[in-house]
């Protein structure tokens, strides 16, 4: 059912306003016309958001993602190849992979549990030695996970001294700035 037959529908049907009905009819079917352009348009942006299913766009995808494009290649070929650069772009490395790296660094300790969709996060679970090790264990997390998931730390510290210098160094500047 196109836009402009459902508004048309809104009409009333009494009998004063079929006089101003056919002027009111151009004024909806401008508007109509406007909105099917939105309609047609948003599909197309949503088509080719992702390049395993863009058609008008394809070759910039292949341009963007670095990848070789040829004239001989269909469009469901040129939507592999880039579909496949992507992939391997955004991440996708499973569970297993990542927890054996994890295990090498911290001997079984830490745990890192998936958390499906939407919430688009994981758990990262268990204890480390000190603050140290906390600050590597992000920075392997941040290097090897992809990016469109994000971390809830579950760690507890066997040591807490670096807080605790932390916290001392902070006063002994204060004091040591203040002005009598």
């Amino acid at each position: 059912m196109s836009v402009l037959n459902s508004l048309k529908r809104l009409f009333p049907s009494g009998k004063s306003f079929r006089n101003i009905k056919d002027n009111l009819l151009a004024i909806v079917g401008g508007c109509a016309d406007a909105i099917e352009d939105v309609k047609t348009f948003l599909k197309k942006v949503l088509t080719n958001f992702l390049p395993d299913t863009a058609d008008d766009m394809i070759d910039e995808w292949l341009e963007t993602l670095n990848v070789w494009k040829s004239e001989n290649l269909s469009l469901i070929e040129k939507q592999k190849k880039a579909a496949g650069r992507y992939q391997s772009l955004v991440g996708g490395q499973d569970i297993t992979y990542l927890q054996a790296i994890i295990d090498t660094a911290y001997s079984g300790s830490v745990t890192i549990q998936e958390v499906l969709p939407p919430d688009g996060t994981y758990n990262v679970v268990g204890t480390v030695a000190n603050t140290e090790d906390f600050i590597r264990l992000k920075g392997i997390i941040e290097t090897i996970m992809p990016a469109a998931l994000g971390p809830v730390y579950d760690i507890d510290l066997l040591s807490e001294e670096d807080f605790g210098i932390v916290g001392r160094g902070l006063v002994g500047i204060a004091i040591v700035n203040k002005t009598s």
